[in-house]
């Protein structure tokens, strides 16, 4: 029993990560090997203990080292993880095994964590938290319901996105007014009494200012849009009519330029979508319009198909 009561030794100093412990024997039996095996685990697991403290000791230090915020919550919205950036962010009250939203009062942030359990899905959405803006990143870990939270603060971006969104604005305002004006006046010029060279030299200058009144327009509408969703004005539309209903614009700068045009509907029956049409006319004329300027000669091709659920509308030029 004396060796069996040495192993059991080493195993009990093993089981409390002593992993110097070692037992030698003096006999060439089954129990020899036994020992010469608990030895050669015991340096394995030294080894192997020592690289896994190594790697955490880097992964410590990479998650210290990172400006944006990580959190790490369990199925029951308790905090399993959160590194030194929100911590602080938090006043240092964030702290592991409560739930988050003791510290952490966000509701947009609890409702983008129950759509993700919803859902399944991972997802990004910003929220704002301490007058700063962040951009959060979810992600949930399907094995245990973990989901891992990254706050990347967008503030400053935000900021420049404002100040050149109110600059475009502006700008394209204080733009706009004279060129009505130009525009109004230039209306009002009597062409009948002009000789040809000068009417020539008059629908030069309209065109010109339509042009530039057009670039403000999108102007605008960019800027608009970047400030906020679009409203829209969701009805049922008959695309293949409203393709149709665009075309007839482009009639005399196809002519002009020589161009044709081909428009295919795969279908007799009108396929119909829920959408804004206004919105859905910018769209197409903005392309159509680029189809016909940037095309020399050729055919440019309209198609409307039908492919399951969705309608697919291409303009294709050459």
């Amino acid at each position: 029993s004396g060796p069996v009561k040495e192993l059991k030794a080493g195993f009990h100093k093993l089981s409390l990560k002593n992993f110097s412990a070692r037992v030698f024997l003096k006999r060439n039996d089954e129990l020899k090997v036994l020992a010469d095996g608990f030895n050669n685990m015991a340096v394995q697991m030294r080894d192997l203990f020592e690289e896994l403290s190594h790697q955490k000791e880097e992964l410590d230090a990479i998650i210290s080292s990172l400006q944006e915020g990580l959190l790490v919550i369990d199925a029951e919205d308790k905090v399993l993880f959160a590194n030194k950036s929100l911590t602080a962010m938090c006043g240092n009250s964030l702290k592991e095994g409560i739930p988050y939203w003791e510290v952490l009062r966000l509701p947009g942030l609890n409702r983008i964590i129950k759509q993700v359990r919803t859902s399944g899905r991972n997802l990004v959405e910003e929220v704002e938290f301490n007058n700063r803006i962040f951009l959060c990143g979810l992600t949930l870990l399907a094995l245990n319901k973990e989901i891992t939270v990254i706050f990347h603060d967008v503030t400053e971006i935000k900021m420049l996105e404002k100040v050149k969104s109110d600059l475009i604005t502006n700008v394209s305002h204080e733009l706009r007014t004279p060129l009505t004006s130009i525009k109004g006046f230039i209306e009002t010029i009597d062409s009948s009494n002009l000789s040809d060279e000068n009417r020539h030299y008059l629908e030069i200058l309209m065109r010109n200012t339509d042009r530039v009144i057009n670039i403000v327009n999108d102007l605008l509408t960019l800027s608009d849009l970047e400030r906020k969703a679009p409203d829209l004005r969701v009805e049922t539309i008959n695309v293949k009519d409203l393709i149709q209903g665009i075309l007839p614009i482009f009639e005399k700068q196809m002519k002009d330029k020589r161009l044709l045009l081909a428009f295919m509907a795969d279908s007799d029956e009108p396929p119909t979508i829920r959408g804004d049409q206004f919105r859905l006319e910018q769209a197409f004329i903005n392309l159509l319009d680029n189809a016909v300027k940037y095309t020399e000669t050729g055919t440019i091709t309209v198609k409307v198909e039908t492919r399951h659920t969705q309608v697919i509308v291409s303009i294709q030029d050459t």
